[in-house]
């Protein structure tokens, strides 16, 4: 991606917080966790399941299935898995707010020789 159009948070760092925010869901259904307003006063809580949903997104770029485990604050692994159809669900928003900027820009743009 040459540009986004103006969106600095299109890229990397918004795919990171969707998918996290989707780990977050996910472990919910599976695991006991405290509130939102609870984890959002916990910063090194967040701060793992960022780094999770980075490892996440370079496992789902080349595998089946990415298995996700952070440990919670009692010790105890918090465990998940994603599928690669997970992680399309998750960008299709993203790419709808850049797509109509970015599909016309090989016309205008002399990258393509014109």
């Amino acid at each position: 991606i040459l540009g986004t159009s103006g969106d600095a948070n299109a890229g990397g760092s918004k795919i990171d917080r969707l998918l996290a925010n989707h780990l977050l869901k996910e472990l919910r259904k599976h695991h006991p966790l405290p509130s939102r307003d609870v984890l959002a006063t916990q910063p090194a809580w967040t701060r793992k399941l960022l780094l999770a949903a980075k490892e996440t997104k370079v496992l789902l770029g080349k595998d089946q299935e990415a298995p996700v485990s952070i440990p919670s604050q009692n010790g105890t692994e918090l465990k998940v898995a994603l599928q690669p159809r997970d992680f399309q669900e998750i960008l299709l928003p993203v790419l709808g707010t850049i797509s109509n900027h970015l599909l016309p820009s090989p016309r205008r743009s002399t990258l393509n020789g014109q």
